[in-house]
C-alpha cells in the first residue's frame, strides 16, 4: 500500500490509496491507473472527517474491505 507524501504544511495524508498488487480490476470501484507504475492501482476515495491518525487508519481499512 502506498500513500502520497506531499510537501504541504501541515501535512495531511490524502484519502486515496495505492495498492500493489492490484486487488480489484481497474475501472471498477473507482480504481484507476496509479502514477506509481503499471503494477499499482489508485483507489480514488474521499475522507469526510478530520485526518487524525485513527480516522486515516479506519479509512484505509474501510477502503480495503471493499476487496
Amino acid at each position: 500500500m502506498g500513500l502520497l507524501r506531499t510537501g504541504a504544511d501541515p501535512y495531511a495524508v490524502p484519502a486515496a490509496i495505492h495498492t500493489k498488487p492490484i486487488l480489484a480490476p481497474k475501472g471498477s470501484k473507482n480504481i484507476q491507473d496509479s502514477n506509481l507504475g503499471p503494477d499499482w492501482a489508485y483507489w480514488s476515495r474521499r475522507l469526510d472527517r478530520p485526518p487524525t491518525p485513527k480516522a486515516i487508519f479506519t479509512h484505509i481499512l474501510t477502503v480495503l474491505s471493499e476487496v
